[in-house]
């Protein structure tokens, strides 16, 4: 039964993951521009990543047949995630700084290979720690998304705890309220990135 809960819980959370990143594509279009190719890049591979858990549990064990492939998958999020913040907090990001950090995720995925999934989960959380560190420098600008930052904290931390104590239902629904959180991010900043790639200029006094 308990396994049951679980099994239908990756499923679901993979689907979530999907739909959000969908969600994103339908609404800015496909990945024609750096911003939008690391925010796609690091919802995408969430998407994977979940999946791949999921498919694990339907019997399609993918992890086997290529054991590093989770530390591909943080190695990506890892490197986008900064990147595609630090694009985000710029108001005339140059090309220059466009081609660097559109690599990144490359950089990611080759250091997820090499290092496996046990050494890269740390390279995925020291960059969600230095784009929150970015979003912090420009704290005026980006009051929004430090906000929601705040409650994906409470909500890891929830998470944790409930982790810790075997209450893996109860946990899997904190990674989904994580998601949806998530998304809300990527998305300010994409509606900020639409604005600017559309006027030219950055809006006086918007913020996200």
């Amino acid at each position: 039964m308990f396994s049951s809960f679980l099994f239908w819980g990756q499923t679901v959370l993979a689907g979530l993951a999907l739909l959000t990143t969908v969600a994103l594509t339908l609404q800015f279009g496909p990945p024609r521009d750096t911003v939008r190719a690391l925010g796609l890049a690091f919802m995408g591979t969430l998407s994977l990543m979940l999946l791949t858990d999921a498919l694990s549990w339907w019997g399609f064990f993918v992890i086997f047949h290529y054991p590093d492939i989770y530390g591909v998958y943080l190695g990506i999020m890892g490197f986008a995630w900064p990147a595609f913040v630090w694009l985000g907090v710029l108001d005339h990001p140059s090309q220059l700084q466009r081609k660097i950090m559109w690599r990144l995720p490359i950089v990611g995925a080759l250091l997820g290979h090499a290092l496996g999934t046990n050494v890269t989960i740390f390279v995925f959380l020291i960059g969600w720690v230095a784009g929150v560190m970015i979003m912090a420098v420009h704290y005026e600008k980006q009051r929004y998304v430090l906000r929601i930052l705040a409650t994906q904290l409470l909500v890891s931390i929830v998470y944790s705890g409930f982790l810790r104590t075997g209450h893996f239902t109860a946990a899997q629904i904190c990674v989904a309220v994580w998601i949806v959180f998530t998304h809300r991010i990527v998305n300010a900043f994409l509606i900020k990135n639409h604005v600017r790639n559309t006027l030219g200029v950055r809006p006086e006094g918007a913020s996200v």
